[in-house]
């Protein structure tokens, strides 16, 4: 008795190969096959070129479209700051275009306008907005009001790196030190802002004396005025040479406390009144807000001064950590006994995990081909080896062109197009095989 063929077995007796296909512009990549060998290795070195450059981070890039109007009113009552600084700020904003929502809020001495926009808008477009029109508000505001500032809500705001600043030395010198390393780390282009945390900063305290106020005739209106006065710094012009043109600033500006001490106030008699005849003048450190400490190997916990480091949007954040950390041994080799310790480097755990995603990747691929070769052959094997790869390649010179990073969620969603990758190869070779040994093409 004669076995019933299968459903395959009478498809593939029916089917006609159709000589027009032959004419068909895929016929040039089968009977070309080195074409196909020269943009296997370009698309290779493409991708390979991309998943270099593409910055790796964590966690995706989210842009949350709000935008907050923050504006300080000093001593005012919470229903005077709604009626001189909110309403304002509100009715200048609200003719934007691209605006979802917009809630306000009034405490004591600040308000604060929150900004939602449609998630249609573009954010920087819409952020843009709501400066220009808050830019000439200033005139509108009670003369105590300070400038509004428009500030956004990111994600991007957490830092990258932090690191502590260690040494024989006191609050402010450690300080200074801080400064200085922060104007060195925001001189790299991917690093926003360096955030400082700790150490002493200094302050001129000046303690007048009634008693002499009053026996040289002087008001503390008019100390204040004259110290107010002295301590600032104008520009004075330009000054034309013969090829250039010199911007001339007068800076009168003090910064300790003997100067202010020699500072004029009055006359008396034709005799100047210095401050320190009337006031104890002295420097001392800004009340802390905040202390560092740090404690390495175990050791006793000492002074420091903290500082984080936030990277741009869009930042790679394994090339701005090895950035900072070079200018870092950089500036402290010439410093004497100036030490740093970093507490949070998220480059090491990005590292970590693509280390592993790297390693995982090369079992996987080996295991589908070696499974793929036992159990259907030699081709199959060799096609979901080489489909899987290239798939990749092409995804990372994608992302590349887009603007999309490495993340947790860019890179599960590649393992999870593994499985799809490795079935349509099997399929697509099991049918070439089929199409094969029937001897139609």
């Amino acid at each position: 008795m004669e076995s019933k063929p299968s459903f395959d077995q009478l498809y593939l007796d029916r089917l006609k190969f159709n000589p027009a296909l032959k004419k068909m512009w895929l016929a040039f990549f089968v009977y070309r096959f080195r074409v196909i060998v020269l943009m296997i290795a370009l698309v290779s070195i493409w991708g390979i070129y991309a998943y270099l450059k593409l910055p790796r981070e964590s966690n995706p890039e989210v842009k949350i479209p709000i935008a907050v109007v923050t504006t300080v009113f000093p001593g005012a009552s919470p229903s005077d700051v709604e009626e001189l600084v909110t309403k304002k700020v509100e009715s200048k904003i609200s003719g934007i275009t691209g605006i979802d929502t917009l809630t306000s809020s009034s405490a004591n001495s600040i308000s604060a306008v929150v900004v939602q926009f449609i998630p249609q808008a573009n954010l920087d477009d819409s952020v843009r907005k709501v400066r220009d029109a808050v830019a000439n508000i200033k005139s509108d505001l009670p003369g105590d009001a300070q400038d509004p500032q428009v500030g956004q809500i990111s994600f991007d705001d957490s830092p990258i790196m932090t690191l502590a600043l260690s040494g024989p030395y006191d609050g402010f010198t450690l300080y200074n030190y801080a400064q200085d390393v922060q104007t060195e780390l925001e001189k790299i282009a991917s690093v926003r802002t360096v955030n400082i945390a700790g150490g002493d900063q200094r302050e001129i305290e000046i303690d007048y004396s009634p008693q002499k106020l009053i026996y040289y005739g002087i008001t503390l209106d008019q100390a204040n005025g004259a110290i107010a006065a002295a301590n600032i710094a104008i520009p004075s012009g330009n000054f034309e040479g013969s090829k250039y043109v010199y911007p001339v600033r007068v800076d009168a500006q003090m910064y300790d406390a003997p100067s202010f001490a020699q500072l004029p106030i009055g006359n008396v008699s034709g005799t100047p009144v210095l401050l320190k005849d009337v006031a104890d003048v002295r420097e001392t450190a800004i009340k802390k807000t905040m202390l560092s400490r740090i404690s390495s190997a175990g050791g006793a916990p000492k002074d420091a001064v903290t500082l984080s480091v936030v990277k741009q949007t869009g930042g790679n954040i394994i090339q701005t950590v090895d950035a900072v950390k070079a200018s870092l041994a950089s500036y402290t080799k010439n410093i004497p006994d100036l030490k740093y310790d970093i507490t949070l480097d998220q480059a090491q755990y990005i590292r970590s995990d693509f280390d592993e995603l790297t390693r995982d990747f090369i079992i996987t691929v080996s295991l589908v081909m070696v499974v793929l070769f036992l159990l259907i052959g030699l081709k199959e094997a060799l096609v979901a080896g080489l489909a899987i790869p290239l798939v990749f390649f092409i995804t990372f010179g994608v992302m590349d062109l887009t603007g999309i990073t490495l993340n947790f969620l860019s890179v599960f969603s590649l393992l999870l197009s593994l499985g799809l990758i490795v079935d349509d190869a099997i399929v697509v070779v099991s049918a070439t095989k089929q199409y094969m040994r029937t001897g139609k093409f």
